[in-house]
């Protein structure tokens, strides 16, 4: 479309990732077996029992306080030194370090992203995840409601429906 000589494109013209699927990781580095086995230690829900589900949270308060499931599986990637933007779940598999495996092809670490969830694969089919702790949405609760569920908690990888599995790749 055309307006006065300039040129506009429509939204539905527009990529749905816009700037994301540009982005490239500087310094990249692959996931070694080690690095996936540090991703459970690092989000093993044992050690978020105070992490209450807020979406968003507040700025600069840490996911061991408040936490959503895109903040967490941000920040647990970030732990271990990969880095990237933070994007909502929606965008995730925009950015072009992460690549969709089968299911057959999937490894410990990975991130299991649903249509509005995102985790990461755990063993077993087990995803690892911040959830507002079923239907009573208990992990919203404030934590000295003794009806308060940890955030952070476990899950099979079939509870939020269809799937796709992403990798992190330098490639």
């Amino acid at each position: 479309i055309s307006r006065k000589g300039k040129k506009y494109k429509l939204k539905s013209e527009i990529s749905y990732c816009g700037k994301w699927h540009k982005w490239k990781a500087k310094n990249c580095k692959d996931l070694t077996e080690s690095d996936r086995e540090k991703i459970l230690t690092i989000s093993t829900p044992e050690n978020f029992p105070m992490a209450r589900y807020t979406s968003p949270p507040a700025q600069n308060v840490s996911i061991e306080a408040e936490v959503d499931c895109s903040h967490f599986t941000h920040e647990i990637y970030h732990r271990l030194g990969i880095d990237f933007p933070y994007v909502s779940t929606s965008v995730m598999n925009c950015l072009n370090n992460f690549k969709e495996v089968s299911e057959s092809e999937a490894k410990i670490g990975d991130l299991v992203l649903y249509r509005t969830h995102v985790g990461i694969l755990d063993k077993d089919g087990i995803v690892i995840s911040a959830t507002k702790g079923g239907p009573r949405r208990r992990s919203t609760l404030k934590i000295t409601d003794p009806d308060f569920l940890p955030s952070i908690t476990k899950y099979n990888i079939k509870t939020f429906g269809p799937f796709k599995l992403l990798r992190w790749s330098c490639k």
